[in-house]
């Protein structure tokens, strides 16, 4: 995640499976990024969970309110078929700071320590938590 990022999905799909997609502007277009994770067990940080990792793109003509608009009725077909709420987190006019910040008080992300910019990006990278520190 960086400072291209505009909008965040979440939902629980079933008890053991949730999906996450997020919306970036790019130079040249609009990029989605989304996961499918099937969980090995209750623990959020198993690394023998399953993320399969999709990705798409918006022409750069789209305004973003919608671009929004179409991934919008995408998860509402998701909270329709799963009977969850689901999250959404939209950017606006604010910072990436500010947008992270937010983020991560989200019931979805679970962190034993806090991260910083660069432990979260490379979290967004691979899909592996940072090494935590015992105390």
């Amino acid at each position: 995640m960086d400072d291209t990022i505009r909008a965040i999905w979440y939902i629980s799909l079933e008890p053991k499976t949730d999906w996450l997609l997020g919306l970036q502007k790019k130079k040249d277009h609009w990029e989605i990024n989304y996961r499918f994770r099937y969980y090995n067990s209750d623990d959020p940080f198993d690394k023998d969970d399953t993320k399969n990792w999709y990705g798409g793109t918006f022409s750069k003509n789209m305004a973003e309110t919608e671009v929004i608009e179409k991934l919008r009725m995408m998860f509402s077909v998701l909270q329709t078929k799963s009977g969850e709420k689901g999250y959404e987190l939209i950017r606006g006019t604010g910072s990436f700071d500010d947008f992270l910040d937010e983020f991560k008080t989200l019931p979805f992300v679970h962190m034993s320590d806090p991260m910083n910019k660069e432990e979260f990006e490379e979290y967004e990278k691979t899909g592996d938590m940072p090494a935590q520190t015992n105390t």
